[in-house]
């Protein structure tokens, strides 16, 4: 992903860059063929969005995410996500290469 981009949930990773205690914080982004995407820190590995069909076949963020590296920081539970029930959404396979 470009510098400054952003990804289909519309979150910017600027505001995911920060430097704590020394270590890089940034905002990785992981898609798959169909499209679907979800975003994650690597500040204790939080996911922030993740984007699949809803029912309609529209893509919609199906969890409540942090907007920025602050408010995982300052979260009184910044790792934990919430499914939204009014979304359905449909399985998808992503296979990661090294």
């Amino acid at each position: 992903m470009v510098e400054g981009q952003l990804n289909k949930s519309g979150l910017n990773p600027d505001n995911f860059r920060k430097t704590l205690n020394g270590k890089e914080i940034n905002l990785y982004t992981l898609r798959n063929s169909e499209g679907n995407e979800v975003s994650l820190s690597n500040y204790g590995g939080a996911v922030v969005a993740i984007m699949v069909p809803d029912k309609n076949g529209r893509l919609a963020n199906v969890i409540q995410g942090h907007d920025n590296i602050d408010d995982v920081i300052n979260s009184p539970e910044p790792f934990l996500s919430t499914l939204q029930k009014e979304n359905s959404y449909s399985m998808a396979r992503t296979t990661i290469l090294q």
